[in-house]
């Protein structure tokens, strides 16, 4: 189905450390996959000129051992979408050296220990794995017996492929409008196949695609500190914040409280570890259009102050919430679509499984009535019941899955539930 689909994600097998069963993981996926091609210690290269020649699908072990291979990173970013899936390499020799271009539209899948770079992640289905329990017990495959054991599954696949790629073609699925832009492109085909599976897959694969996007902010908010500033300037200026009610807040508070905040880089921060000072505020926050000013009170000096008002701008279009399930079916969901969304479990909500009672007198939940004991993990922060989002919007629970109410501050319009 690879020549069906504009964009093809990467699907990625994490772990945060050794001994996780990914290295298993990539045996079960080669022996399903069509034309499985196992590789470690892969160059960018060797990717460019074996997907032009064989057109795989490329495993690739160990991928945090090519952290920081820039070409191998910018072949593989190349591979998402198949209008820009190719490289431009001179080849041949002396006067008949000529440019061509290679291919680098196949379906991949990497497994690593730790972070992917924020590029590759950004393009893949993560699929996160962890070490069993002493006490768990699976049934052990030998290697030599996994591909026979699978080969009958493995041609009914390919099989119902083909059955179904000319229907698929022209097949534009209802994606939950909680993912972001780039998580919708890469969840597209599966949802696709999921919608031609029919029955329960369409329920479950949109499942999937919300608990598997839901931390997706929260890893760019660790990748990169300009955002993970931003969250930690919308705690300090929030309704329990030390800033709060505040309009202006002079640059040299707002690095004081900063490097207060524990398990954070700005009491070490810059070249002397000597803290975060105005200076690196500013440079790091500059990229979002936030820029002091210079402001007098009393005829004394000035001091560089920022606007509260468009810091809560930068919070609004920068720290969005994660996905969250909607408590009601889609819009535009036919008949065959209609139970897609309902009783979707969110990924991030800390030990709310199976809790029951968080329901008001009216049937729903209320920040007075949710358990405080739930957490919203969001940027770097947790938030309880009752919290205010950066968009101002406050969190609430029920039974278990995170609520979003308007912010205080907008009159509910009509199409509020």
């Amino acid at each position: 189905l690879m020549d069906t689909f504009d964009v093809t994600p990467l699907l990625a097998a994490s772990s945060p450390t050794k001994r996780c069963g990914k290295t298993s993981f990539l045996r079960v996926v080669a022996a399903l996959a069509r034309g499985p091609l196992p590789s470690s210690g892969i160059t960018a290269a060797a990717i460019f000129r074996t997907i032009e020649e064989h057109e795989p699908t490329l495993l690739i072990d160990e991928m945090d051992s090519m952290r920081d291979n820039e070409d191998l990173r910018g072949v593989l970013n190349s591979g998402h979408t198949r209008d820009l899936a190719f490289v431009i390499r001179v080849v041949g020799e002396g006067a008949n050296m000529e440019p061509r271009r290679f291919s680098t539209w196949c379906a991949k899948v990497l497994a690593h220990i730790g972070r992917l770079p924020g590029t590759l992640e950004d393009r893949a289905i993560r699929i996160p794995m962890r070490r069993k329990l002493p006490g768990e017990r699976r049934e052990r495959v030998k290697r030599r017996q996994l591909v026979p054991l699978l080969a009958p599954v493995r041609r009914r696949l390919a099989r119902w492929t083909q059955d179904i790629a000319e229907d698929i073609s022209g097949r534009e699925p209802v994606l939950p409008e909680a993912l972001d832009d780039r998580a919708a492109d890469n969840w597209e085909p599966l949802l696709s196949i999921a919608d031609a599976a029919g029955g329960r897959w369409q329920r479950l694969a949109r499942n999937i695609a919300l608990s598997l996007s839901s931390d997706r902010p929260d890893d760019e908010a660790e990748d990169n500190p300009g955002l993970l500033l931003l969250a930690d300037l919308h705690g300090l200026v929030g309704d329990d914040g030390p800033l709060a009610g505040e309009d202006l807040i002079p640059a040299d508070t707002a690095c004081g409280e900063l490097r207060k905040i524990p398990e954070r880089p700005w009491a070490t921060w810059g070249k002397g570890r000597d803290g975060l000072q105005p200076v690196h505020l500013a440079k790091i926050l500059k990229p979002f259009g936030l820029v002091p000013r210079m402001v007098r009170i009393g005829g004394r000096g000035g001091i560089r102050r920022y606007r509260v008002e468009l810091l809560a701008d930068a919070f609004r279009r920068y720290l969005a919430p994660p996905p969250v399930a909607p408590s009601t079916p889609a819009t535009g969901l036919n008949p065959l679509h209609a139970s897609a969304f309902e009783s979707t479990a969110v990924a991030g909500v800390a030990g709310v499984a199976g809790r029951e009672g968080c329901s008001g007198s009216n049937g729903e939940a209320t920040p007075e009535t949710a358990p405080a004991e739930f957490v919203f993990h969001y940027a770097g922060r947790g938030y309880r019941a009752g919290d205010a989002l950066p968009d101002g919007r406050r969190v609430t629970f029920e039974q278990g899955s995170p609520i979003l109410w308007p912010a205080p501050s907008r009159e509910p319009g009509e199409d509020d539930e």
